[in-house]
């Protein structure tokens, strides 16, 4: 039974392949990400107009590293691994004096787990349902790996929710989201076109309104992902840094551009021209976010903002970073991570001059795609089956 939204919600988690009649009270969700994993609690709730809607409940403790691709080969490790979101979620659901048969349960894996063989990740998640079932009183839902279309999907409805443009009638008022990550990029937006291909289309329901999005994803274009395949090229690297050959940094920017668009030709970026919404009409996220402080932008930036600083950061050397930031472990990626962007941009086919948003919240509350996943899953929607991973695991 649901809630109305002034009460508070736990967090949702996906699973494998059951399917329950009806949301429970609370969603658990695990992103199981490239890098890490994270839990989130919600309670699904029923706005006063009738949509469906999730409540954030705050947790301690609720992230882990390595990324869960990490347990591919050793599939029996998969319940220890997890042990401590597990804990995590029981401590709230405690406090509240929630039952955990109340709670729908998610692991949703992203990218780091797309590129690990089908039958590795049933085995995996195999294990995992097993131990789930063993050790919690969770409804199971979906233990999976998610396409990129449903990362960018989730985004989009985790934004848009936050902004409080889901039930606008106007199409125009919600906003695209561009998201990088570690192993690929996602871009999404609300389209009334039907001549995407179906393989970049995400419909889904939400109250009384029924959404169309175009939802592509480029795995390979994320800023590690990205960044690895350039490890012994100077030009990628700031000046005087030192590189794992032996070699140092040169920072040079025209060649770095050069270098890095031959890598995204290969990926076939579609470049929308007319169908794609202005630059302005997009919020980014994650790597987009993180090169701010770094390069001296603003949060509202353009393409030539951000070529203008790429190339004022090329001219400085690593041991005047190091004095600029000492204590940013992240700093020696900040240069790459601002080709590739300049990159990504063109190739979408945005406008020079036009000034996205970057950031990841809205408002006080952090975005984050589990959000837009607890309501998608609270207004009724499912996820398309991963063919590959249940034919592994027949």
């Amino acid at each position: 039974m649901k809630k109305i939204l002034a009460l508070l919600v736990p967090a949702v988690i996906v699973i494998f392949v059951i399917f329950p009649a009806a949301a429970a009270d609370y969603s658990a969700i695990i992103d199981a990400g490239s890098s890490g994993s994270r839990i989130y609690l919600y309670q699904n709730c029923t706005a006063t107009d009738g949509s469906p809607e999730a409540v954030l409940l705050q947790l301690n403790n609720n992230k882990i590293t390595p990324g869960i691709a990490s347990f591919a080969t050793t599939p029996a490790m998969i319940g220890s691994y997890i042990s401590p979101l597990l804990h995590s979620v029981r401590n709230k659901l405690e406090e509240l004096g929630i039952n955990e048969k109340e709670v729908d349960f998610y692991l949703l894996a992203t990218a780091g787990m797309r590129v690990v063989a089908p039958s590795l990740q049933a085995a995996l998640y195999s294990n995992l349902i097993d131990y789930l079932k063993a050790n919690t009183d969770f409804k199971i839902q979906d233990v999976t790996t998610i396409s990129g279309k449903y990362e960018g999907a989730f985004n989009w409805i985790a934004v848009n929710s936050l902004r409080n443009t889901l039930n606008s009638d106007n199409l125009e008022a919600n906003a695209g989201v561009l998201d990088l990550g570690g192993a690929s990029l996602e871009i999404a937006f609300a389209t009334n076109r039907q001549n995407f291909p179906q393989k970049d289309i995400v419909k889904f329901k939400y109250g009384r309104k029924k959404y169309i999005l175009y939802s592509q994803s480029y795995l390979g274009l994320g800023q590690d992902m990205a960044r690895y395949q350039f490890s012994n090229d100077p030009a990628c690297f700031p000046r005087e840094y030192p590189m794992p050959d032996g070699l140092t940094g040169t920072g040079n920017y025209h060649q770095a551009l050069a270098n890095v668009k031959r890598l995204i030709r290969t990926h076939k970026i579609s470049r929308f021209t007319a169908k794609l919404p202005d630059m302005n009409k997009f919020i980014a996220l994650s790597g987009f976010v993180y090169i701010i402080t770094p390069l001296e932008l603003s949060s509202f930036y353009s393409i030539k903002d951000i070529e203008k600083a790429s190339l004022h950061f090329s001219q400085k050397t690593w041991p005047q970073l190091l004095q600029e930031f000492p204590d940013d472990n992240y700093l020696y990626s900040y240069y790459f991570n601002s080709i590739l962007i300049i990159n990504l941009l063109k190739a979408l086919g945005f406008s020079h001059s036009s000034k996205m948003e970057a950031t990841n919240m809205i408002g006080e509350k952090d975005i984050s795609w589990t959000r837009g996943a607890a309501i998608f899953f609270v207004a009724g929607n499912r996820l398309k089956s991963n063919s590959l991973i249940e034919a592994a695991a027949a």
